[in-house]
């Protein structure tokens, strides 16, 4: 290991252990926004901690992968709501590491250093993508875990293979191919974004092609094998829950389409702009110049047209993927952030700033430290400031709560700080007041469901979840036209909690038309509460009150 190399390892495991230091004292961040999106990762995974599995015994729009991550975080750590805070830290450690040993050699020690934190941190930071870091959030954290799956996969494809070795290819391709699968299992829609990387990939490396495909289809098959065993090959299910929620999401685009559209010129706009630079700062780099640069030294061949278009087709391939990600799973923020946009820089940095020799440029007269201006802005814009932001959300001490913000009384969930908003803002006094009437009829260790977004008194409680879903909203993962069948969302439920004031109609209103009549002849009204009604089920005795 060179000197320089040596140098970056050194920072980059010291900043390695310090953040995942903080991320595991601090533990479980507050909810500063969308705090309603948090329980449905805890309640999920408190089902197949239990074990349920998705699409097969419950209702997700979500693939098991997020579910069983946090799973595995309560079976190693405890059931707490820090599980999550301490495998964040596990993921960053192993991730960090991971892009090391896989990129070393591979890329410039500079651009190693830094694909390594904005591959590492884009998996764990606690703040949903395209929002301030400044508003702490676990909102959307399985978009997190797929941007940072997809930056990686980028990374491994398209960094350059000169001299690689047989048994460092077959561990990249088999890791690339292990990322396919695990975001299939995640969130569909970046493992289609990938597909095309991947078939770009084997098309236009033409070196070994075969053997890179044998070994990255045995790193797909093998994960796979395991998630599909764990889903006790239930392809039906898992099939028909994808679709239930892409018809769900249809449903609503054909009556919004005019929306998106402007939204997503207004997401892709700053994509584009950055795609140009980048392509301007290669053509710039890679034409040379026929004086040669300033050193004296003879000027390169300039690359025929094949080369060309292949970068120019990568280029556009990965910003195309990157423009889809973006406008399928990110909300809205002013924070403007595309981890895809900067392994774009990356990869394409990696390919053209060879250590030993800095290409000239256009202009004769022109300083060689010139040529990389282009693409060092861009990535700087793209990445750096992307990797300051993560490190601020690890790094910086949460906020002082007010004195009255509302906490939830269960101590399961006690140390979870949900701040209000303008979505869900009764979300913590509604649970509190289920809890209440959970410990009033003694029903804990009972299955429970509630006809709302999410529900988080059955993690509370440590009581069953069982059917319906870890979250439900209109025109998201149900609509009026697309819902789970009766018998499968809601049978082998005991208590159906039925919310006074719903944080969305639109989900309640669709819930209520789809299950009323099977709800009215299974069950009968038991209790209610300042926000509740409370059915239990017709054949069970009633419980005892704990007054």
């Amino acid at each position: 290991m060179n000197a320089e190399r040596r140098y970056y390892g050194l920072a980059l495991t010291v900043i390695t252990l310090l953040l995942c230091a903080k991320t595991v004292m601090t533990g479980a961040v507050p909810q500063q926004i969308h705090a309603h999106d948090c329980p449905l990762l805890y309640d999920g995974a408190w089902r197949v901690y239990n074990g349920f599995v998705p699409h097969v015994d419950f209702y997700s729009s979500l693939g098991p992968f997020t579910y069983l991550y946090l799973a595995l975080g309560y079976w190693v750590f405890g059931v707490s709501v820090h599980a999550l805070a301490y495998m964040n830290a596990v993921a960053l450690a192993v991730l960090v590491l991971l892009t090391w040993t896989l990129l070393r050699g591979r890329m410039p020690d500079f651009w190693l250093f830094w694909a390594c934190l904005l591959v590492g941190l884009c998996a764990m930071a606690p703040f949903p993508i395209r929002n301030p870091p400044s508003l702490l959030s676990y909102a959307l954290f399985y978009n997190r875990q797929g941007y940072a799956m997809m930056m990686l996969l980028s990374l491994l494809l398209y960094a350059p293979m000169a001299n690689i070795s047989t048994r460092r290819l077959a561990a990249s391709m088999c890791v690339a191919g292990v990322l396919l699968s695990a975001m299939l299992f995640c969130k569909v829609s970046f493992f289609v974004a990938s597909v095309p990387m991947v078939a770009a990939f084997w098309y236009f490396e033409r070196e070994r092609p075969w053997e890179r495909l044998a070994w990255g289809a045995a790193g797909f098959a093998v994960p796979s094998l395991l998630f599909l065993t764990y889903l006790r090959f239930d392809l039906a299910g898992m099939y028909g829950d994808l679709s239930m929620t892409a018809k769900a999401k249809t449903s609503y685009l054909s009556l919004h389409w005019h929306d998106f559209i402007a939204t997503a010129i207004e997401q892709i706009a700053p994509n584009l702009l950055c795609v140009l630079v980048i392509l301007f700062g290669w053509i710039f780099l890679a034409t040379g110049n026929a004086a040669g640069d300033d050193a004296g030294q003879a000027a390169p061949a300039k690359p025929s047209v094949r080369p060309l278009l292949h970068e120019m087709s990568l280029l556009v391939l990965l910003a195309g993927c990157t423009m889809f990600a973006v406008f399928t799973c990110s909300i809205g923020g002013l924070a403007l952030d595309y981890p895809l946009l900067a392994s774009t820089a990356l990869v394409l940095c990696a390919r053209h700033s060879p250590s030993d020799r800095v290409p000239s440029t256009l202009w004769p007269g022109m300083r060689k430290q010139w040529a990389y201006l282009a693409m060092v802005a861009v990535t700087a814009y793209a990445s750096l400031p992307s990797i300051w932001t993560y490190g601020e959300s690890v790094v910086r001490t949460p906020p002082v709560p007010p004195d009255n913000l509302l906490r939830f009384n269960s101590p399961n969930v006690a140390d979870i700080l949900f701040y209000p908003d303008q979505w869900r803002p009764l979300y913590v006094t509604m649970t509190n007041d289920a809890v209440n009437l959970i410990a009033k009829h003694r029903i804990q260790g009972k299955s429970m469901l509630a006809f709302e977004y999410t529900q988080f008194f059955a993690f509370a409680t440590r009581s069953p979840s069982v059917g319906g879903s870890p979250f439900v909203e209109a025109n998201v993962t149900v609509s009026p036209e697309a819902y789970p069948p009766a018998e499968r969302y809601i049978a082998g439920v005991d208590y159906i909690f039925f919310p006074k004031f719903p944080s969305t109609r639109a989900t309640v209103n669709i819930l209520y038309k789809a299950y009323a009549e099977y709800v009215w002849q299974r069950y009968r009204p038991l209790d209610e509460s300042d926000y509740w009604t409370l059915w239990v089920r017709n054949d069970l005795a009633p419980p005892q009150d704990a007054r």
